[in-house]
């Protein structure tokens, strides 16, 4: 058990083999354009879905699946500590007895939990959003634009199209496709809005966002 809990952690940070779709499209802009996976992280649910806030805001918002899996993991965390501290293992001795490394295994394993948890609803929560009277879309949690672009943030006017790609997993529970929704901008360059497991969704939130901006999809999702 432990073990696939790491390797699913490994999966956040870890490179996996990719796959796209060589789709050759006409416009000469399109095939000039990097068409490989921009972010290593991946799912096999929906993690994110737009969210129309006013005529002029659209929002990528966590899931419920991805607030409850935190949830857990804090939940789990939590539980695990108290159960330690009634059982005598979080008192004052525990750093001065002789079996200091046989209860240090339980603690660590509680904070582990305690602090995925909390992580992955952080970063699982980050603000993706595009707004039209500010003029930027921005993926933190800050809303102090200094440039045109930067690495969380850009103009609205620099995105030139939607791409969307889909990218192969395989860990010990099996294999998946994870599809990835990227900025494309006016000098070539790409930037990462999202990416989670389901491609229906995401390509109904690319086609409303591209109205919302006024710019073309480019689908490279490849249809399993």
């Amino acid at each position: 058990m432990l073990r696939k809990i790491f390797q699913k952690l490994q999966n956040i940070t870890s490179n996996k083999s990719f796959e796209t779709n060589q789709l050759q499209f006409e416009a000469p802009q399109v095939t000039k354009i990097d068409w490989r996976p921009l972010n290593r992280n991946g799912s096999n649910f929906c993690t994110h879905r737009l969210v129309e806030v006013a005529t002029d805001r659209v929002e990528f918002r966590a899931t419920q699946g991805v607030k409850l899996v935190s949830l857990l993991f804090v939940g789990a965390g939590i539980i695990s500590l108290i159960i330690l501290q009634q059982s005598g293992h979080l008192s004052r001795e525990f750093l001065v007895n002789g079996e200091y490394f046989i209860r240090f295994f339980p603690v660590s394993m509680g904070l582990l939990f305690l602090i995925v948890g909390c992580c992955t609803f952080y970063f699982g929560t980050t603000p993706i959003v595009f707004d039209k009277q500010i003029g930027y879309f921005w993926k933190c949690r800050s809303e102090i634009f200094i440039e045109a672009v930067a690495k969380n943030y850009v103009r609205l006017e620099k995105i030139r199209a939607l791409q969307l790609l889909s990218k192969y997993f395989r860990d010990s529970d099996g294999s998946y496709y994870s599809y990835e929704l990227n900025l494309v901008l006016d000098n070539g360059d790409r930037m990462n809005v999202v990416v989670h497991g389901d491609s229906d969704q995401l390509r109904e939130d690319a086609g409303v966002l591209a109205t919302f901006l006024g710019v073309p999809v480019w689908d490279g999702i490849i249809n399993h």
